[in-house]
């Protein structure tokens, strides 16, 4: 590589990672997506990674978009969920165009809930749908269902609650502690997730959600 383009690579680089360090992540919503992102629409279904054919797409990310395509009404089966792509009925687009995230193949829908996250020092906003079998991991639709129904009519409305109660949550603080406690960030979360826990669950109690609607929400 010439050292030219070298030092203008290596600037870039050292331009990216600054904005990294300097960004805050700050979790302050969980809304559907059609609220919460500039844009989106019904007929929209968003996908993990950059653009891509409908036919080039692996299986489970095609699984996944099947699956929201049907569970948002606009098809009753996988075929005809093909169908209302191909003809452009609806309306596949990467979430790179959204400012969206959808973990590992996932696919992200109008009505799914997700978190907002906001970097007041780039004035930024980005919005992530959570993984379930269903949207990531290619789980079966009439299995996959339930699942789905669960985080959007009781885990999502709960935690929106209770967000807004602490008033934001810095999630660039939980990551950290929990890399210093063994987290890798990927796989391994159990650490992140018990601090992030250990944070909202004293406004969790204090919701105007029942007993009853809690205690569905710890089972599941």
């Amino acid at each position: 590589m010439p050292t030219s383009i070298r030092s203008e690579v290596e600037e870039a680089n050292k331009k990216a990672i600054g904005r990294v360090l300097e960004a805050q992540a700050v979790l302050v919503d969980m809304k559907p997506a059609i609220k919460a992102i500039p844009g989106y629409k019904s007929d929209l279904f968003t996908h993990a990674g950059p653009p891509i054919e409908w036919e080039r797409m692996c299986y489970a990310q095609r699984k996944a978009i099947t699956n929201l395509i049907m569970y948002e009404g606009f098809a009753d089966t996988p075929e005809e969920a093909d169908r209302a792509v191909r003809s452009g009925r609806v309306h596949v687009k990467p979430n790179h165009d959204y400012g969206n995230v959808s973990g590992m193949c996932g696919a992200t829908s109008a009505s799914m809930p997700v978190l907002v996250i906001r970097d007041e020092v780039h004035n930024n906003t980005a919005t992530c749908w959570q993984q379930t079998d269903m949207t990531s991991f290619a789980q079966n639709y009439e299995i996959g269902r339930k699942e789905v129904e669960f985080v959007t009519n009781t885990l999502a409305p709960v935690l929106a609650a209770a967000i807004k109660l602490v008033k934001g949550i810095n999630v660039k603080e939980i990551l950290v502690k929990g890399l210093q406690m063994g987290d890798e960030l990927h796989g391994l979360l159990d650490a992140s997730r018990g601090v992030f826990l250990n944070q909202l669950l004293p406004y969790i109690v204090r919701t105007d959600f029942s007993k009853e609607t809690l205690v569905q929400e710890a089972i599941q």
